[in-house]
């Protein structure tokens, strides 16, 4: 339902958003380096343009139940295997290969079934923004500006959003109660699970002791 000329135009926003915030990170960046970052992008938009119409009929010829599921468990693959602990800045190395070669695998099986290879390219060029530009940029942020992490969090909050409306009115509200039962009732919950059963402060759950009966004694 998404017109073309939105994605492409979303596509854009978030491009110019991950360079303006990368070049706010980077304050020793050269104007040779910049010309490098332009050219290899102009190469990617191209190469990506010209494999499109490859991507758009690659799985044409599987069955739309056979996408939906194989999409679905490849981004459920993709949401277990992401390194969180690079996105939240808490080591240097990304490990996510796995997460982001599932989301865009699932994202070129999404492609076959769109109407045109312009509109292939448009959902290939923001999976690659997302899962690929993204998680780098949230862990810079995370490291050296909590207040844009934050920021570019929200935004992709309401971008998933705004996306799921198109679908179906519901779904917004049942992500949004999903996010915040994760973010804030479970967390909360195991808090006064941890304060109500635990005696001794020793670790997470207490450490079992066997009871001291006169055949354990001998």
């Amino acid at each position: 339902r998404l017109p073309l000329r939105v994605g492409l135009m979303l596509d854009g926003l978030l491009f110019a958003i991950w360079a303006a915030a990368w070049l706010a990170l980077e304050p020793d960046v050269t104007a040779e380096r910049v010309g490098r970052t332009a050219w290899s992008v102009a190469v990617f938009v191209v190469v990506l343009l010209l494999v499109a119409p490859v991507m758009h009929t690659l799985t044409i010829t599987y069955s739309n139940d056979t996408i939906w599921a194989m999409s679905i468990f490849l981004f459920v693959v993709n949401i277990l295997f992401t390194d969180y602990l690079y996105i939240n800045a808490i080591h240097d190395r990304h490990t996510s290969v796995v997460s982001v070669t599932a989301a865009v695998f699932a994202s070129v099986l999404l492609a076959s079934r769109l109407p045109s290879p312009t509109h292939a390219f448009s959902l290939l060029a923001l999976a690659l923004i997302l899962f690929g530009l993204f998680p780098p940029l949230r862990h810079k942020l995370k490291k050296h500006a909590t207040e844009g992490y934050m920021s570019v969090t929200w935004l992709a909050f309401g971008v998933v959003l705004a996306s799921l409306s198109l679908l179906l009115e519901v779904l917004p509200v049942v992500f949004g109660l999903g996010v915040l039962a994760v973010t804030f009732v479970f967390p909360k919950g195991l808090i006064a699970m941890q304060r109500r059963f635990k005696m001794q402060i020793n670790g997470p759950w207490d450490e079992a002791r066997p009871p001291q009966t006169e055949s354990s004694m001998q």
